[in-house]
């Protein structure tokens, strides 16, 4: 008897390992730095380039810059030409959802065009039940696809 409860209960936690690990991995596909390239809209093929000069910065003529930093402790931080933002996230169960959580220290004040885009896309996935973020994402070597609708998506490369 006390064999077969040894091997249930190893069973048990391998399998618990196991998912510890695949979680692992997907974090660690996601952790680092991230540069924002560009909308891309999967449907008609178009896609708003942060080089596209019509989203310079208008007060140095300077390309808008947008970058989030995944961080190994559930947390993120990013920065815009113009602010800051930050928070925690976490994934779902079937960890193709990222859910950003308490967004702090986040401000929109004297944002540039593309930055404005940024908050307003991020946005749209807004939960009013959970008063969180949930957007489907997929991580493909350095490209990460933050989606904010079923066809339409940020793409940020790593850096």
């Amino acid at each position: 008897m006390k064999s077969v409860l040894f091997i249930v209960f190893s069973i048990v936690i391998l399998l618990g390992c196991n998912k510890d690990e695949e979680k692992s991995q997907i974090e660690n596909l996601l952790i680092g730095e991230w540069k924002l390239v560009s909308f891309v809209n999967e449907q008609n093929g178009t896609s708003i380039n942060a080089d596209n000069p019509e989203y310079f910065d208008p007060i140095d003529n300077t390309q808008v810059s947008i970058i989030i930093n995944f961080k190994e402790n559930f947390r993120y931080d990013g920065v815009t030409s113009r602010n800051s933002f930050s928070g925690n996230y976490t994934f779902n169960n079937s960890e193709t959802v990222i859910i950003f959580k308490g967004p702090g220290g986040q401000t929109e004040v004297g944002e540039t065009e593309f930055g404005k885009l940024f908050f307003d896309n991020l946005l749209l996935n807004y939960n009013p039940l959970t008063q969180q973020i949930e957007s489907n994402f997929e991580v493909s070597g350095d490209v990460l696809k933050l989606y904010y609708s079923n066809v339409e998506f940020m793409r940020f490369l790593r850096l």
